[in-house]
């Protein structure tokens, strides 16, 4: 069953809109930064507007002229929210320590930029720490940093440099704060210097004792898919290379299983233009060979900017992705694994109406999963599972989503659902709004 009728256009996204190619862009700085020493947000403090049931009549089909999203749910939470005016680019992040990171990037009152992070437990989010200012930070959608963290507190964060000597190149970069954010080592590149390179899309994941990072690497004109491990003290091993051609313009997700075992989705690529999504794992054995997730032939000649999505815990994982206009028109998929990834079920139709894709997904603890993505413009999150198949009622929904300053991310904190997404223009920056598990 179609849902036509609950979601009517309001700010549609096109497939032709997002399909090209994904270049750095600079992006106007006109806020400050809040003060480092502010006090810690509590979850009162800070609210998205929400509404206390999932809507269940049509939407209008003329959006009004500026929308205000709003968070959509059974029994909405008010969150506080770290983060500054003008920021963008959110990413969330598991830490090992139990509490839920953030980070993004926010203008600089100098003018640069700066890559910050902040910490959940639940309760206040940590002052937001600055990792890294500069005038070369990517302010691109697709450019959003990625953070992780230790047990006992260590944190690391990845974003992209604008490559010096001019063009379009863009370099991975990677900090690591050893004191919760309160100071961070110098930023460490994993490749060589990009150049005209475009290097992207980096993925961090926390280990017993150090980081793993993986990003694409275009140094040889086509995507390759790396890794290398990031030390506590800062310092980078080490590149492996997982696959040699990959969609160099969709995003990279990871997720750990164990203390030695992880799972990473891609959107692969052939010399036929087929870009379906692959799972590479590893184990103590260190990397396997990719393979298929779900083999669905989406071929096409240009770059879909639109990556999958992974979570995990031991031998079960979900996979999350978009695949384009087909005979059966785009879809939005999730498969279930068993075997920490090594495999993966068959491909589970979420029923997403028109959807654009940039997907996210969170593994619950019963088994089942929530899936996030884009349709006709707004962000919706719906629970699905290997026997039940997927509830088309939405879990959450935010309305008139926008990806002008960054994906849409979803994250789970204990018995808590969270979404962030951020708004462009002059009074925009990064929103965040939750739910409670049921």
């Amino acid at each position: 069953m179609r849902i036509s009728s609950r979601f009517v256009a309001a700010g549609a996204l096109s497939f032709a809109a997002l399909a090209g190619a994904c270049r750095p862009a600079p992006t106007p700085r006109d806020s400050a930064l809040p003060d480092e020493d502010a006090t810690t947000v509590a979850v009162a403090d800070v609210a998205p507007t929400v509404r206390s049931t999932v809507r269940a009549t049509a939407r209008p089909t003329q959006p009004p002229t500026q929308p205000a999203p709003t968070v959509v749910a059974d029994a909405p939470i008010v969150v506080g929210n770290p983060t500054g005016p003008g920021s963008r680019q959110p990413s969330f992040g598991q830490g090992r320590d139990g509490r839920l990171y953030l980070a993004w990037v926010e203008p600089d009152p100098e003018g640069d930029d700066a890559v910050r992070v902040s910490a959940w437990d639940g309760a206040a989010w940590e002052p937001a720490r600055t990792a890294h200012r500069g005038e070369r930070i990517v302010s691109h959608w697709t450019g959003a940093p990625s953070v992780a963290a230790l047990e006992d507190g260590t944190v690391a964060v990845t974003w992209l440099d604008v490559a010096r000597g001019g063009g379009h190149g863009s370099d991975v970069l990677v900090a690591v704060s050893g004191d919760g954010g309160r100071s961070w080592g110098p930023p460490k590149r994993p490749h060589p210097p990009a150049g005209h390179a475009e290097n992207g899309f980096g993925s961090l994941m926390a280990g017993p004792t150090g980081f793993t990072l993986l990003w694409l690497d275009g140094a040889r004109g086509v995507g390759a898919l790396r890794a290398t491990d990031v030390r506590a003290n800062g310092s980078v091993g080490e590149t492996d290379t997982l696959d040699s051609l990959v969609c160099e313009c969709c995003s990279v997700s990871a997720s750990a299983l164990s203390d030695e075992d992880a799972v990473v989705v891609f959107r692969d690529r052939s010399i036929d233009e087929v870009r379906d999504v692959a799972a590479v794992v590893r184990d103590a054995d260190g990397w396997a060979r990719p393979d298929l997730v779900s083999a669905t032939g989406w071929t096409v000649a240009a770059c879909p900017v639109n990556g999958p999505a992974v979570d995990g815990e031991g031998a079960r994982a979900v996979a999350a992705w978009f695949t384009g206009p087909t005979d059966v028109g785009a879809q939005v998929s999730a498969a279930f694994s068993q075997d920490g990834g090594r495999s993966f079920g068959p491909a589970i139709d979420l029923g997403a109406y028109r959807p654009s894709g940039q997907v996210d997904a969170v593994l619950l603890e019963d088994g089942s999963a929530w899936v996030s993505a884009l349709e006709l413009g707004d962000l919706v999150v719906r629970r699905v599972s290997e026997a039940d198949g997927v509830d088309l009622a939405p879990v959450a929904l935010v309305d008139g989503v926008s990806l002008a300053a960054g994906r849409p991310r979803l994250a789970r904190w204990g018995d808590t659902g969270v979404v962030a997404w951020a708004e462009s223009g002059r009074d925009g920056g990064v929103r965040l709004g939750a739910w409670p598990l049921r």
